[in-house]
This record gives structure tokens, sequence and C-alpha cells, in this order.
């Protein structure tokens, strides 16, 4: 069968092709997207298969399929690395695509594609090879601790900001000890100096002394000792301080 292929993954179209050459398949890697187009519709005869990059589909700029089959070519193409499969598997994906696709050539027999499609899955679904093809990677599974009735940008922001927002919930912090706890959070697992905090106030223009910020701190470390849920710490060395988390 003769195929041709394009990925923006250059390397992944080659290592596909010199998969299916050692099936016997006549295989070209074609280095530009606008040449695959070029090239099969200036042939006479076209290859047997169209072997694509789902990435390098565009509906609004370069739709390759419509191009070809506004010059009636209407050429059997599947997309290797496609996300989205109306049908249980790959092969069954590809054969309902091509049957579409190729409504009008002449050859109706898809039982024709199943072997190279077989051959195709297996090769990206691969435990070897999945992990280099773009869109391929399994999604992580969901952690139990985003899990409720209903995930809120608020549980989402709470993860990412180890916890500061819902203790500042908890505690009815108030928004300048919050602005304080947020400095230390941004600056974790670091060693910040009185002088290092100052600095952030200036430079979001907000005024402060010496004597006011210690008084905060202060504050702030006590209710954090208060909480019992509080999954963090502020830990003093000499004259600095640092934000030490417990996950």
């Amino acid at each position: 069968m003769r195929v041709y292929l394009f990925s923006p993954q250059k390397g992944i179209a080659e290592i596909i092709a010199d998969h299916l050459r050692a099936e016997d398949h006549d295989c070209l890697v074609i280095n530009k997207i606008e040449d695959v187009f070029l090239r099969i519709s200036n042939e006479i005869k076209k290859p047997d298969l169209l072997v694509l990059d789902y990435l390098s589909y565009n509906h609004d700029t370069f739709n390759i399929i419509k191009n070809l089959n506004d010059y009636n070519v209407y050429l059997p193409t599947i997309f290797y690395n496609d996300p989205c499969l109306v049908r249980s598997n790959r092969i069954r994906h590809w054969r309902s695509q091509v049957q579409l696709l190729q409504c009008k050539d002449e050859r109706k027999d898809l039982d024709f594609f199943d072997k190279i499609f077989k051959s195709i899955q297996d090769f990206v679904e691969s435990e070897e090879m999945r992990p280099y093809i773009s869109l391929m990677q399994i999604p992580k599974k969901l952690p139990d601790r985003l899990l409720k009735q209903q995930i809120t940008m608020d549980t989402i922001k709470d993860n990412i900001s180890d916890g500061i927002l819902a203790f500042k919930k908890r505690s009815k912090l108030s928004n300048s000890l919050y602005y304080l706890l947020e400095i230390f959070q941004k600056n974790k697992n670091c060693l910040i100096s009185i002088g290092d905090i100052l600095k952030e106030y200036s430079r979001d223009g907000k005024q402060m002394t010496q004597d006011s910020l210690r008084v905060l701190i202060s504050k702030l470390r006590n209710g954090i000792r208060k909480d019992k849920a509080c999954p963090f710490i502020i830990v003093k060395e000499k004259d600095c301080y640092e934000f030490i988390t417990f996950k």
C-alpha cells in the first residue's frame, strides 16, 4: 500500500513510516503540510492512504481534506493521534472516518485498510511510543482531594496556594494579615528577612514600618499555631522567617 505521512513531529512520522515499511508498505514522509496538498493534487496516481498528525488539521486556515475534495480527490485520510474518537477504538473510528471521506472512491471494501489500521493503532498506543506522541497521553487520575459535589475555583486555588485561602476563611483573617501571609507563601521554603518583606510592600505601593510589620507577623504566627487544621507554619530563624508546608 502507498502511504503518505505528515506530522509536525517529523521524527514520529519517520518512525511510523519505518514501522510500515517493515510490513512492505511504500511510505513517503512529507516535510510541510502545504506540500502534502501540492504533491497529491499534481499526481496522477494517488496514494492509498494519507496519515496525518491531528495538530496539522485546521478547519479555518488550511483544511487539507476540504482542499483535496475541492479538486475531486477523495483520499482516505486518518489522524494517527486523533483525540476525539467516536467509536470504541481507533480502527473502528478510522473506518468510519474513511467511509465518510471516500464516498466517491471506487474502492468500497474497507477491509482493505484493517491490517494497516491495526498496525498503526498498535504502534501509536504502545507503551514505548505513546509518551512521545502529542495528544496521546492518558490524563492523570483526579486526586481525591479535588473530588467534591462540585469542584470550585476556590478549591483549586486553595490547593495551589498551600491552603492559605481555607485558613483565611476559617480564621476570619483580616486583609492585612492575609496579604502578609501571601508574601510568605510566595516565598515558601526560603528564608526572608524583615527587609525583604518591606520591599514586597513597597513594590505594591503599600506603606509599612518595621515595628508594625513585626506586630503583624506575631499576630499571624499566633493565629497559625491556634489553627489545628493548618497545613503550614512560619518558623523564625535569627531575624528571618520561612513558610513551610506539611503536604
